[in-house]
């Protein structure tokens, strides 16, 4: 998952900063540390063929669903499909399952909040 950062001159040295996109993919691949509704404004300014391009890099059927679950969910149209009928929680992090999504096969057991 070493893709997506820039690498940034800062006095004698350098530092390495995530991209949009990538911050997005980390967020969903680590959600213990993020909740979805906070990613709700980074996808409405997301580079889609990027993130898309990301997300082909990673390969992760459950990345791909919650993308297009919520790119859809922002209005932004995409390339995303469910390829696989195994179901997955939108928010792994949370142990209830909620309300299934048919199109993605989602259980959406987080509420989500437009912040």
């Amino acid at each position: 998952m070493m893709f997506g950062y820039k690498k940034i001159d800062k006095e004698n040295s350098f530092i390495f900063i995530a991209d949009l996109e990538k911050v997005i993919i980390d967020c969903l691949s680590f959600q213990r540390y993020s909740m979805i509704s906070y990613l709700l404004k980074a996808l409405a300014k997301a580079d889609i063929n990027k993130l898309e391009e990301y997300a082909e890099r990673l390969n992760k059927e459950v990345i791909n669903r919650k993308l297009g679950y919520l790119l859809d969910l922002v209005g932004r149209k995409h390339r995303f499909k469910r390829k696989t009928k195994t179901s997955y929680k939108l928010n792994s992090a949370i142990k209830r399952k909620g309300k299934f999504n048919k199109k993605w096969y989602l259980y959406l057991n987080e509420e989500i909040k437009c912040y």
